[in-house]
C-alpha cells in the first residue's frame, strides 16, 4: 500500500469592506488533503535538484569570493505541485525569492 501524508491548506476568503475603515473581512477555511510521499518526495526532490544546478553553475568572477549559504521556500499545493515562493512581512509576494550568501574564501 503506497504511504501517505495528510497537509492541511488554509484559504482565505474575502467577505468584503468592514464597516470600520477599508478593512477586509476574511475567512480562513482550513482543508486537509492527503498525498502520496513518494509523488511529494520526487517533487520536492526535482524543485530543489534545479535550483542547486542552477547555482553550480555560477561563476561570481571573484578569486576572494564563494556562495555559501542559499535559502528559498518551496510551495506545494493540494495537488502535490512543488514550486519556488517568497514570503514576505505582511502575506506572500508574488515573486519567488532566492537568498544568497557570499563568504569570503579561506587562503
Amino acid at each position: 500500500m503506497d504511504k501517505t501524508i495528510d497537509v492541511t491548506f488554509d484559504r482565505e476568503i474575502n467577505l468584503g469592506n468592514s464597516i470600520i475603515g477599508n478593512k477586509h473581512d476574511v475567512l480562513i477555511v482550513s482543508k486537509t488533503e492527503s498525498m502520496l510521499t513518494d509523488v511529494l518526495q520526487s517533487n520536492i526532490n526535482t524543485i530543489i535538484n534545479s535550483v542547486v544546478e542552477m547555482f553550480d553553475g555560477c561563476n561570481i568572477n571573484s578569486s576572494n569570493y564563494e556562495i555559501g549559504d542559499i535559502t528559498f521556500n518551496i510551495s506545494i499545493n493540494a495537488e502535490s505541485k512543488v514550486s519556488l515562493m517568497s514570503v514576505v512581512s505582511g502575506g506572500v509576494s508574488a515573486n519567488a525569492g532566492i537568498n544568497v550568501q557570499l563568504r569570503r574564501k579561506n587562503g
